[in-house]
């Protein structure tokens, strides 16, 4: 039947027509909530250091950094009056758990700037217990283990470039800790990256995305500059006794926390759903 025109329903019945439909890519999140959760990782880390070593000043870098964090989370609401909303849905939602732990870290964290690390007495302790235990859960909080590290490791090299600046002693042993932090998110991406490029469908094509179209941000910033010259920076610190440390580790804080902000914009830039056909 040479000319005819072959209709769309004859086509679906002979099975000649085809539907392909790709990956959708995550264009929600971006670098500004990259950026939210770097500053919650490096303020948590801060405050929980903070209340280990008693010091007032890390402790309100800390809340301040905090503060930056839901300040330019609330920016990108559609409503920033209606933020309070955002704590309505406690046993479903982990962003209103998240509002409300970092809401309490603020509140607890002022508290303490009020009262001093003794002015409560024999029950100081609670206080600053409920601190620390909230700033890990915030670290937690975005729901894996390299979240959690990756905060951590990025909020303890700035720490550690205070306490040089501050002329703190036994420097060596909390660089040696900096150091096996770095290895720890080094695993931790090194195994988050194989098991999804091992993945199925969508986990696979967001591995191969990260590696190949990414490969400027993940292989240069994340890891280079954020892992290894990090620490390259805190390694003299750590086995050896350099004339001026403070310079070390600085460079290593300077490295640390891009890459960090780099690695949370590159995962959120490479997600990948699977499509609906």
């Amino acid at each position: 039947m040479a000319g005819r025109e072959i209709s769309v329903r004859d086509m679906i019945e002979q099975g000649t027509l085809r539907f392909t439909v790709g990956y959708k890519v995550q264009t929600i999140w971006g670098i500004a909530e990259a950026l939210v959760f770097a500053l919650e990782g490096v303020g948590a880390t801060l405050v929980a250091v903070a209340v280990w070593q008693e010091q007032t000043v890390v402790l309100a870098a800390g809340i301040a950094l905090m503060a930056a964090a839901v300040v330019l989370l609330v920016g990108h609401l559609g409503q920033p009056r209606n933020v309070w909303k955002a704590m309505r849905n406690l046993r479903q939602s982990w962003v209103s758990r998240g509002t409300l732990l970092i809401g309490g870290l603020i509140a607890m964290g002022l508290l303490q700037l009020v009262v001093g690390w003794t002015a409560l007495g024999s029950a100081a302790w609670v206080l600053k217990a409920a601190l620390f235990l909230d700033a890990l859960a915030i670290l937690a909080y975005p729901g894996f283990v390299l979240s959690f590290v990756s905060g951590a490791a990025s909020g303890f090299a700035v720490w550690l470039a205070f306490a040089a600046v501050t002329g703190q002693q036994d420097l060596a042993q909390y660089a040696q800790v900096l150091l096996v932090a770095l290895g720890v998110v080094a695993a931790c991406v090194f195994a988050y990256v194989a098991v999804q490029w091992r993945g199925p469908a969508a986990s696979g094509a967001a591995a191969r995305r990260l590696l190949r179209r990414e490969a400027g941000l993940f292989l240069g910033l994340a890891c280079v500059v954020g892992l290894l010259v990090a620490a390259l920076a805190a390694a003299p610190v750590a086995f050896g006794s350099p004339a001026v440390p403070a310079e070390w580790l600085i460079a290593a804080a300077l490295a640390r926390v891009p890459g960090d902000l780099a690695l949370r914009q590159v995962f959120m830039r490479v997600g990948l759903y699977d499509p609906v056909l």
